[in-house]
This record gives structure tokens, sequence and C-alpha cells, in this order.
């Protein structure tokens, strides 16, 4: 029987007085209804796992399997609640039967008291009606109920014995039972070609009942009758018996297959895999056990659950450590692309905007240097942002290559107009007057600066050959040594405001210009404290020791004093620069008033 046929028994029983007969027979079908729905949960799971599309049911299939289980289990609940009832009743139903039986041996008793006065046919007639009664309430399993049947099998016996002087009512009733009796052995005989195993055991057991509750029949019938029933009955038995025993047999078979599939599953989960590759053969491994798992069949629902509820472990086990790996992995792979998108988004900033292009460059190498560090993608994944990279990488050393041509242009004019300064510089006639011509020296400076800076490799020569004519010119003059460490001063500062990081490079110059104005202090000190000694000691004046001592003195003070007029230029500067940022800020907010 298939669910469809089980689930119309069972909705044929529930019209049904609901009895103990009724009771084993739906736990039958309700066994192998269940034992369908585990297969089929079982066969959903392994095409799942396994990823084959060719064992799933269609949609239809699917839903028509569906609505047979809930009407089942709907089903399921009415006789649950049924047989609640049912075993709250029982000891009531019993004993009602029981009380019924009594009566019904009463009844059979008063026949078989009775004058003789009443026909025979009366007598048959109320002895069926007290058997058919009797059979239709059915066994009962209680001690009681022995002696009781007992009792009513002695006033049949009794019955026919009173009888035994109307042979024709006899014969004819013995005919009837010797009818029912061979229609039973007939029954039981096709039996032999029932298909369904359950179905013949369900029915050899009901025949029997029916072989036990019919009539008596002649004496030299009964033998034969007996002999050819239980012949039937054994036949039957016995392939019953065998069929069991074989399925046992095939029953443990399986179970031991099972079993092997099962250690094999555990053995592959005590392999730590680390590769995708791994991971994919050890998967075909798996899927080639559930095939095999699929194939062995399926076993009782005692054993099945125990083996299935293992095997389903062990499956557990795997394809939560796979997707564990997989999780892992796809998390990595993500972390991976978001440092490679952060790289290829950062060069492309740097082709934008590169400002130094030595540090830029120094840098698009270093994250190139990372993204081959940062690990791989798929391959299709990594070679389109492979591509992206290429890209950006070479519209970054494009437009470096682009700027420093159109440098080399502006280096080659930088250089030329400083050469033409050079020429001219070194021709100019210094004033005689100090003050003009060192004004003149500084205005030379201003146009040497202005003329820029494109740090090529023959721009220190030039530099060095107008520092060279800078000093010719200086030595026409009468100037002190301080005078022109003074003027060499004050145009590196000038050079420091063009620069870049020219706030950076004055407060360096503060801080050095601070130590050593320190330093000179310490000296003349410690020079002060020397000179106390040579009057202390009262030595002549024209002592060699004395003189030097007050000529190291002497310079100590012009090193303080070179350093401390370098401390107040440099203040200078910064008040200055002060000056001009409040300026400009005040110029500002009058130009925004007038807008």
């Amino acid at each position: 029987m298939n669910k469809a046929e089980i689930l119309e028994r069972l909705q044929e029983i529930d019209k049904l007085d609901y009895n103990a007969e009724l009771r084993d027979e739906i736990r039958s079908l309700s066994d192998v209804f269940r034992e369908y729905m585990e297969q089929e949960f079982h066969e959903a799971k392994l095409s799942k796992l396994e990823g084959d599309d060719k064992n799933q049911k269609t949609p239809e299939e699917i839903q028509k399997s569906i609505e047979l289980n809930k009407e089942f289990k709907a089903l399921a609940e009415k006789f649950k609640e049924k047989d609640k009832v049912w075993k709250e009743k029982k000891d009531e139903i019993i004993n009602e039967i029981l009380e019924k039986k009594k009566e019904l041996l009463k009844r059979l008793e008063f026949i078989n008291q009775t004058d003789k006065a009443i026909s025979i046919k009366d007598k048959y007639d109320l002895f069926n009606s007290i058997r058919e009664e009797w059979n239709k309430l059915g066994s009962l399993k209680k001690e009681a109920y022995r002696d009781l049947k007992n009792q009513f099998n002695a006033e049949v016996q009794k019955f026919y014995h009173e009888i035994e002087i109307d042979k024709e009512f006899r014969d004819m009733h013995f005919k009837k039972n010797k009818e029912q009796r061979e229609e039973i052995i007939e029954k039981v005989r096709q039996l032999d070609s029932e298909a369904e195993i359950w179905k013949t055991d369900a029915f050899l057991k009901m025949y029997r009942k029916e072989w036990e509750d019919s009539g008596m029949v002649r004496k030299e019938d009964f033998e034969n009758l007996k002999n050819e029933f239980w012949e039937s009955y054994r036949k039957i038995a016995d392939k019953i018996e065998d069929f069991f025993r074989k399925k046992d047999e095939e029953q443990e078979v399986i179970v031991k297959q099972k079993e092997l599939l099962i250690e094999r599953i555990r053995e592959l989960n005590k392999i730590k895999s680390t590769l995708i590759k791994e991971w994919n053969e050890q998967s075909d491994k798996v899927s080639e056990v559930i095939k095999e798992w699929r194939k062995t069949g399926f076993v009782s629902r005692k054993k099945n659950k125990e083996i299935w509820d293992t095997f389903n472990n062990e499956l557990d086990v795997f394809f939560n450590g796979k997707r564990t790996f997989f999780n892992e992995l796809r998390e990595k792979r993500k972390e991976i692309k978001d440092r490679k998108v952060a790289i290829i988004d950062r060069i492309a900033e740097l082709a934008k905007e590169p400002g130094d292009w030595n540090q830029s460059t120094d840098e698009v190498k270093k994250l190139q240097q990372d993204w081959k560090q940062s690990g791989r993608l798929r391959s299709n994944e990594e070679d389109k942002l492979w591509a992206k990279l290429r890209e950006v990488s070479d519209s970054f050393f494009e437009k470096k290559k682009q700027h420093f041509e159109s440098m080399q242009e502006v280096k080659s004019e930088i250089k030329e107009e400083k050469r033409q300064l050079l020429t001219e510089f070194e021709k100019v006639e210094m004033p005689d007057d100090k003050e003009e011509a060192l004004d003149l020296l500084s205005q030379w400076q201003d146009k040497w600066l202005k003329a820029g800076s494109a740090n090529f490799i023959s721009e220190k020569k030039l530099s060095q050959q107008f520092n060279d004519i800078v000093r010719k010119h200086q030595s026409k003059l009468d100037i002190h040594d301080d005078e022109k460490d003074m003027f060499s001063f004050r145009q590196k500062l000038k050079r420091f405001l063009k620069s870049e990081n020219g706030k950076d490079l004055i407060e360096r110059e503060k801080r050095f210009v601070k130590n050593k104005l320190r330093e000179a202090e310490d000296e003349l000190v410690k020079l002060e404290d020397s000179m106390a000694l040579f009057t202390f000691s009262g030595k002549n004046n024209s002592s060699p020791l004395l003189v030097e001592a007050e000529k190291k003195l002497e310079n100590a003070k012009k090193r303080r004093d070179l350093f401390k007029e370098k401390s107040i230029v440099l203040k200078t500067t910064k008040i200055v620069e002060e000056e001009e940022s409040v300026k400009e800020s005040e110029e500002n907010e009058e130009k925004d008033k007038e807008s």
C-alpha cells in the first residue's frame, strides 16, 4: 500500500466504532505511513546534500505529499483522542461485554434445559442468534473470560448432544458449518497470492479467529477440514515467517553496510582540510558515500532511527566544518578585496593630486608591493581588479612622465636665466658707499632667488659661482666678517621664506641660533672667570697668557653679539610674518564688506 491507499483505509476506519482490533490495525497502518514520511525526509535531505536534482521530486509531487501528510496527521490526532477515550472506558466496556456474554450463556443454558415441547427449529434459531451475538461481541484477554468461554463451549456441545435425535436439523447445521469452514480454508489459500505481506499476516490472524469461532461439523468431516485448514495455515504462516526472517537478515546486511559508510564519513571528518581543493575532494567522497547509502535501502523504523541519527550527525559535522571553512574564506576574500580596492582608490587619488612626485612615487611602489602581499581572489575577480590597478598605475606614471618632461623645459629655462644673471652680476660695478653696495648685493640676491630652482645637478655649481661673485664684490668693500656673515644670514632667511617648508626651516634655524647663543654665553662666562684669576694673581699686563686670554674673551663677545643679532633678526622675521598675516586678514575683511 502506498500513502494514498493507507490514508483511504484510515479514513474508512474513522467511520467505524473504535475497538481493540481496529486499534491494532491503526497502529500497523500508521507505522507504515510514518516509514514513508521518514524515507521522503531522508531522501530530500540526502538529495540536497548531494546536490542531485534528478532524485528530487517535482513541485506537484511535493505538494501532493504535503497534503497527504497533513491529512494523516489530522487523522492521527483524532485516533489519539479516540484511543484516550477508549482507554478510559476500556474496563467499563470489557465488563459490559462480559455481562452480555454471561447473559448469552444463561440463554443458552435455558435452551438446553427447556422441555422438548419446543420445536427443534425454534431451538436452532435461538441457538444461532446466540452464537452470532456471542461472536459479534468479540474476544477478551481477561482471565475470567476463559472460564466463561469454556462454559459457553460446553453448553454448545450439550446443545448438539441434546438435538442429536433430530438428524435432519443436525445435518443441515453441520452442512452449513462445513461450508463456512471450507470457505475459510479457501480464503487462507488465496492469501498465497497476496503481494503485501502485512496484509497477509493481518488476514491470516483474522481467518484463524473465524475458524475458531465456527460451528461444529461431523467428526469424520472435521478431521479432514482441520488438516486442510492447518496445512494451508502453516504454509502461509511459514511464508510470513520466512519473509520476516529474510527481511531481518537483509536488514542486518543493510545495517552493516550503513555502519561501514558511517565509518567512512568519520574517517573523512578526522581530516582537517585547509585548501579549497582538499574540501572539494572530500565533498566528492562524501557525495559518493551518500549515493551508496541510498542504494543500500531502508531498514525498519526502530533500527533506522538510531542508524540514521548517527549518519546524519556525522554528515552535519562534515558540512558544518565545510560551511565554516568557506564562510571564513569568504570573509578573508572580502578583506583581500577591500584592501585591493583601497589600494586602487589611493593610487587613483595620487594620480589626480600627486603632490611631491618623489614621495608619491615611493607610495605607489609600496602600494603595488602591498598588492602582491595581500593575497589572491578568484581568477575572474582578481583579473578585473588587476586590470583596474594597471589602469590607475599607468595613469599615475604617465602623468609623472608628462610632469617631468615639462619640468625639464622649465629647468633649461631657469638654468639659462641664471647663467645670464651670473654674466651680468660679474660685470656690475659696486658703489663706493658701503650701504648702497650692500643694498645692491641684496637686490642681486633677490634676483637670483626669483629666478627659481629646479633641483638640477648643475644648479649647485651655478650657486657656487654666484656666491664667489658675491664674495668678490664684498672683498672690494670695507666691511667686517660679521657684516658679511649677517648679510649671508639674511639672504638665507629670504630663501627659507620662499620655500614650501619655510616655517619649519625658520623654526629649525631659531633652535640652532638659540643653542649657539647659549654656548657662546657659557664660553664667555668661563673666559671671564679665567680673566679674574689673572687679575687676582697680579701678573703683568703684557704677559703673553693674558694677551691670549683677552683675545679669546673678545672673540667670544663677538660671537655672542653675532648670535644675539641673528636671534633678533629671527624674531623680527616672525613679527613681520605675523604683521603681514594680520594685514592680509584685515584687507580680506574690507573686501568682504565692500562686496
